[in-house]
């Protein structure tokens, strides 16, 4: 009798592992595969429209800083003209001599959908001049998107300047692809 039943468990675990292979085959054909379109490149500038917050607190012996800023973003590319941007970041232990930060960006385009940014940047102070005191590089990837944008994936480099206590404005470039089921 164990010969019987060992056989009969053998010949269910290979007819179940037919049946999940089948299965898995049979969904990967109706799941849609996102294909992406070539990568495009946007450049353009930023302006500052309000600081919303800028703000040091202490946790456990640690400090940190919390800045938000809202931007627009224009570009002669029409999905991103008039983007309006906020910019969420923080410092831990700022030294105020060109520390490094961490961030997010929810950007919203005149139509409505949004992509989102994790970036890091730093800072450093230059020279004054025409009232500029310091300039700041960021670097990020894009973490989603909705309407248009949805499944976007790619990178921002951006320049931002400011004069000592805010930001003035500077320039960005973002290199993206889009599933082309969303084009």
């Amino acid at each position: 009798m164990t010969t019987i039943t060992k056989i009969t468990a053998t010949i269910t675990n290979r007819g179940l592992t037919i049946i999940f292979i089948l299965i898995c085959f049979l969904l990967s054909l109706i799941q849609s595969q996102e294909v992406y379109a070539e990568m495009k490149k946007v450049t353009g500038t930023s302006k500052p429209i309000e600081r919303l917050l800028a703000v040091e607190r202490y946790y456990s012996g640690t400090n940190v800083r919390f800045v938000n800023h809202l931007l627009m973003y224009n570009s002669v590319d029409p999905n991103w003209d008039k983007a309006k941007v906020f910019s969420a970041f923080y410092y831990i232990n700022p030294t105020g001599q060109g520390d490094e930060f961490r961030g997010c960006l929810a950007i919203t385009h005149h139509n409505g959908d949004q992509t989102f940014i994790e970036y890091n940047g730093s800072w450093k102070w230059v020279s004054p001049r025409d009232g500029l005191r310091w300039n700041s590089e960021i670097t990020g990837v894009f973490t989603g998107g909705t309407g248009k944008f949805k499944g976007v994936k790619g990178i921002l480099n951006s320049n931002v300047k400011g004069d000592g206590q805010n930001t003035i404005g500077g320039e960005w470039e973002v290199e993206y692809e889009l599933a082309s089921t969303n084009n």
